[in-house]
C-alpha cells in the first residue's frame, strides 16, 4: 500500500461541507499532518491523539487544529529532547473542550492573550496568525463563549484548549433542510 499523507490532507480540504468536518475526520487530517512533519524533523516528537471516539461524531469547522499543532511543533518541541504533543479532549453537557498541550516551550500569557486577540506578525514568521484565525472562526461561528483558552496553569509546555458546541453532522444538516423547507 503507497503512503500518501499529501493525499489525505488534499482529501480532507475538498471533502468537506461548507467549511464543516466532524472531529473524527478532522484527527485524520491530523495524523497525516504529523506524518508529514515527523518525516520533516526526522522522528523528533512523539504525537498521541486520546481523543474519545464518542466525539468523532461532533461537528467542528475544518482545520481548527492543524494550526495549533502546528504552532506545538514549530515552536513547541521541534528542538525538545523526548517531545510530546497530546490532543485529548473532555465532553460536557452542551460542549466540549480539545486539549492540545505540548511538553517543550512555554509562552508568556500575555502574548499568547494578545495573539488570540489580534493577528500578531513577527517580522520573519507568521507566528500567532493560525492561532489568531482560528480563533476568531470559532467566535463567528459560536459566539463569544467559545474558542481558544489558553491554560495558564500548565508550567512545563504549552496547552489550548478549544471549546466547540456539541453539535452532529446530522444535527446540523436537519437544521439546513428544515430552514430550506420553511422558506
Amino acid at each position: 500500500m503507497h503512503w500518501n499523507p499529501w493525499g489525505e490532507i488534499l482529501h480532507g480540504v475538498y471533502d468537506n461541507r461548507n467549511g464543516m468536518t466532524t472531529v473524527g475526520q478532522e484527527t485524520a487530517l491530523l495524523e497525516a499532518y504529523v506524518d508529514i512533519m515527523k518525516f520533516r524533523f526526522g522522528n523528533s516528537f512523539q504525537y498521541y491523539n486520546v481523543i474519545p471516539t464518542d466525539l468523532y461524531f461532533y461537528e467542528i469547522p475544518a482545520f481548527t487544529m492543524q494550526p495549533i499543532v502546528e504552532n506545538a511543533i514549530l515552536h513547541g518541541v521541534k528542538d525538545v529532547t523526548a517531545g510530546q504533543i497530546i490532543v485529548s479532549a473532555v465532553e460536557y453537557e452542551h460542549d466540549f473542550l480539545i486539549s492540545i498541550f505540548n511538553n517543550g516551550n512555554s509562552a508568556d500569557k500575555d502574548m499568547v492573550e494578545e495573539m488570540l486577540k489580534s493577528p500578531h506578525r513577527n517580522q520573519r514568521t507568521f507566528t500567532g496568525m493560525g492561532l489568531y484565525n482560528v480563533n476568531s472562526r470559532l467566535k463567528m461561528l459560536y459566539g463569544d463563549n467559545y474558542g481558544l483558552i489558553f491554560n495558564e496553569q500548565v508550567k512545563a509546555g504549552f496547552e489550548i484548549w478549544i471549546r466547540i458546541p456539541k453539535k452532529t453532522e446530522f444535527q446540523a444538516h436537519s437544521r439546513a433542510e428544515r430552514k430550506g423547507y420553511e422558506e
